[in-house]
């Protein structure tokens, strides 16, 4: 028998707590403090191998100025281990670049990707990431301006190794309905989390897709205001 862990969250930041202590552990670089390009070589002759060294153990990467766009293939080059990737909030044409050059310009393998407070998605170039990165397991995706069931279903033909997705407190909260949650539900089969609060047209029809189609669910995190007692009890 399944157990389920699920949460209501009193506000719509209230879960911010837990995703910033949750955190995958690995180096943190904040990309404001690099102005230009030359900031990603080497310090010197007598520290490349300490660098080296670090390089290949930096697995989480920050993204937080559009003005970085030109240098990111080179940076990919140096930290090839990266598998955790955050841009967030970004405008529509500098995400939908970055991307594209995650994309076409790295041999890396993401495993959890943040694109949270975007604009929307850039579904065109999710296609094209999603057709390079196979193992994607996290997807981040809260607090984005509008979502629409269309930018599910793109998600879950982009990313169908998905085990934690989070798409809670979109800005416009009326565009999710509870047929994209179904077609999640039948397409999402390894969904162990998901977070949908703050799409306030779901209803108990949403908690019971995805109680019984995803077979693995353990982690449910739902504020929305036309779910009932009734809906959490079947859960």
């Amino acid at each position: 028998m399944r157990v389920f862990r699920v949460r209501f969250i009193n506000n719509k930041h209230g879960g911010e707590l837990q995703r910033s202590s949750g955190r995958v552990l690995g180096t943190h670089i904040n990309l404001l403090l690099l102005r230009h390009p030359s900031h990603l070589e080497s310090l010197s002759f007598s520290c490349k191998r300490f660098l080296s060294i670090t390089n290949t153990l930096t697995t989480y990467f920050t993204i937080t100025h559009p003005m970085l766009i030109g240098p990111l293939s080179k940076l990919f080059k140096r930290f090839p281990h990266l598998n955790y990737l955050n841009i967030i909030g970004f405008r529509r044409d500098d995400l939908h670049r970055i991307i594209l050059d995650v994309a076409t310009n790295s041999n890396l393998d993401l495993e959890t990707l943040n694109l949270s407070g975007a604009e929307e998605l850039p579904l065109e170039v999710l296609k094209v990431f999603g057709s390079r990165m196979k193992n994607v397991k996290v997807l981040r995706c809260f607090d984005l301006r509008t979502l629409r069931d269309h930018d599910l279903d793109v998600i879950d033909d982009s990313m169908p190794r998905l085990e934690d997705l989070d798409i809670s407190c979109p800005l416009d909260e009326e565009n999710v309905t509870d047929h994209g949650i179904e077609v999640v539900s039948h397409k999402l089969k390894g969904l162990r989390k998901i977070d949908i609060s703050g799409n306030e047209k779901l209803t108990d029809k949403s908690l019971l897709a995805l109680s019984t189609n995803c077979v693995y669910l353990t982690d449910l995190e739902v504020n929305c205001s036309l779910v009932t007692s009734h809906g959490i009890e079947f859960v």
